[in-house]
């Protein structure tokens, strides 16, 4: 599922929430992980990619104490390419979100600009691929 980050982060200011999700992937930081982690059921975990939204995490020791909920890094600049090359194999196929197609979009480098300005006023949408080479297309 995926969730828009403002109705995802309008949540009430406690230090734990409902239980919804078994596992989250967080590629945003900031305010996202720390609802990602109020909302995780006990002993489910929050993988924890990107900064986006923030490198900061407000949050509270309860999700970790009273729900056993572990938080884990996701990092990739030393990854071997032998496993990236794997890894990229399972999410192109059997790993491959179904409907990947309806919120991915292409672009050229001369349209990142304003992709940029609508990822930052929180009006972008999806995934943005940036097509490096003209008339590449994947």
């Amino acid at each position: 599922e995926i969730i828009d980050r403002t109705t995802f982060c309008t949540q009430p200011d406690k230090p734990l929430l409902t239980s919804r999700f078994t596992a989250v992937v967080d590629n945003v930081g900031g305010p996202v992980l720390a609802t990602a982690l109020k909302t995780v059921a006990a002993n489910g975990a929050v993988a924890s990619c990107g900064l986006a939204g923030s490198a900061q995490l407000h949050t509270t020791v309860y999700p970790f104490i009273l729900r056993n909920v572990s938080l884990l890094g996701v990092e990739s600049a030393h990854c071997p390419m032998q496993q990236r090359q794997w890894l990229w194999q399972q999410l192109a196929g059997p790993w491959r979100i179904k409907a990947i197609d309806t919120i991915a979009r292409q672009i050229d480098l001369d349209q990142v600009e304003p992709a940029i300005e609508a990822i930052l006023a929180g009006t972008h949408h999806g995934r943005t691929v940036v097509r490096v080479r003209a008339g590449v297309a994947r």
